[in-house]
């Protein structure tokens, strides 16, 4: 058995203060009262709110939702305002929309967060589809939750916290040794790489240094570049290996012969 417990009417935010949403009943399930004599004397409350915005009910945490188990935390609207049920049919045709509407807490045994949703179910006591609902926002279940957890937590036997704590640590000892590692091997890598970069250019400007190509000619820098180019080019695989960590340092020589081949072939010296 249903009985009506309040009544809410609420405007459309800032935009149209002016457009109000009347007549929202509140009725809730007699059983959730504890005996005919507190239901004879329950009153029926009046709140005015507004429009906050809408949510994806799917996407609310679970300690946000209302309990299904018991529906003492879910109400059932019913309006005789034809305009007030036009406005629920219009905005809530998508099942998983809910309409988030802001009432100022005046009594905080009937309103704990301020905030409502209303949204659209099915009620199978009443074998109708298609009931508004609403429900309060209980932020302090998440406080219920954590505790529930925290005691969960502590029942475990001693053995167990600490093999899993341990398991936590080397797991995070390991993922930081492995990190340090790959840094270490980047830095080996990079290290060689410049080492490399700066021997070819050393022997690219001692070889134009003996041909007597002084570094003031436009030409000076494009031998340069065409012989640096050419000679990574020459040392592609051995540079591919150096990068996986799996090559040693190109020997000097044959480096030095590389570069003394190609500018042979480019000055034709």
């Amino acid at each position: 058995m249903l009985r009506q417990v309040g009544v809410l009417k609420f405007d459309l935010g800032e935009r149209h203060t002016d457009i109000v949403v009347k007549d929202v009943q509140i009725w809730t399930n007699n059983d959730t009262l504890k005996d005919e004599h507190q239901n004879d004397n329950v009153s029926i409350w009046s709140h005015s709110g507004r429009f906050m915005q809408y949510v994806d009910l799917n996407m609310l945490p679970l300690w946000l939702r209302p309990n299904v188990s018991s529906n003492n935390s879910t109400h059932i609207c019913f309006t005789t305002s034809k305009a007030t049920n036009a406005y629920f049919n219009s905005k809530l045709r998508d099942s998983r929309r809910g309409i988030v509407i802001s009432f100022p807490s005046q009594d905080t045994a009937t309103d704990s967060s301020g905030l409502w949703i209303f949204y659209r179910d099915e009620d199978s006591e009443l074998n109708e589809d298609n009931f508004v609902k609403c429900f309060m926002l209980d932020l302090s279940r998440k406080n219920m939750i954590d505790t529930q957890i925290h005691d969960s937590i502590k029942n475990n036997s001693h053995m167990g916290r600490e093999s899993s704590i341990d398991d936590i640590l080397k797991k995070s000892q390991n993922r930081i040794n492995s990190a340090n590692n790959e840094v270490a091997k980047n830095v080996r890598i990079n290290d060689r790489k410049l080492q490399f970069n700066e021997t070819l250019s050393k022997l690219i400007l001692g070889g134009l240094r003996l041909r007597g190509i002084p570094n003031t000619q436009s030409s000076f820098q494009r031998l340069y570049k065409m012989t640096f180019d050419a000679s990574e080019f020459t040392h592609r695989n051995e540079l591919k290996e150096m990068n996986r960590g799996q090559q040693p340092d190109i020997p000097f020589e044959e480096l030095q012969e590389t570069v003394e081949t190609l500018l042979r072939l480019f000055t034709k010296s």
